[in-house]
């Protein structure tokens, strides 16, 4: 197990994690992180893993479509992903935090795209809309035209090589997230 002490300590579920994770993070990623981070990329066998392990879905219900486990045992993975590379561990947060969790409450997590991000096969990307006054260096556009959603986005954190994006939508007081499918 990891050098983290707990008081009065780990539940079972939290140490069999950290275990995990720990030895993941130790085995496979620390070897690779400089390669990953000189290269931009992950390579597909590390994404598919952490996939197969259930880390893009840790604090997500089961009925959701996650693993079902709680945010410490999210947050204990993620410590230990970032000891083996903080750029994974980031990926891993973005993944679960900014997409998967968000398509779940939206009530989209039986759509295909959560089971392609969950399992690693696929990225997925947030596009938040920042008022222009506070960062006028992103631009976005957004409307729906004919039925369809029609935009554009500059800046968008995970951008390359998502296969799906979550895009605010609305008007006013209302506003939705969208699922949109990446056009490669």
């Amino acid at each position: 197990m990891s050098s983290m002490h707990f008081y009065p300590g780990p539940s079972e579920d939290q140490a069999m994690i950290l275990d995990l994770v720990s030895g993941f993070s130790k085995d496979v990623v620390g070897p690779l992180a400089e390669q990953m981070d000189h290269d931009g990329r992950v390579p597909a066998d590390i994404l598919a893993q952490l996939g197969e392990m259930g880390l893009y879905s840790i604090p997500i219900a089961e009925e959701d479509g996650g693993s079902g486990f709680d945010c410490t045992s999210h947050v204990l993975a993620l410590v230990e992903l970032a000891r083996g590379s903080g750029s994974l561990a980031m990926h891993v947060s973005n993944q679960c935090d900014l997409f998967l969790a968000a398509l779940a409450s939206s009530g989209k997590g039986d759509h295909a795209a959560f089971a392609a991000v969950a399992s690693g096969e696929a990225w997925g990307a947030l596009a938040l809309h920042e008022e222009e006054e506070r960062w006028n260096q992103y631009s976005f556009t957004m409307s729906l035209v004919d039925g369809h959603l029609s935009g554009s986005r500059t800046w968008v954190a995970g951008a390359p090589g998502a296969s799906w994006f979550l895009v605010p939508c609305g008007s006013g007081d209302e506003l939705a997230l969208c699922l949109v499918e990446a056009s490669r």
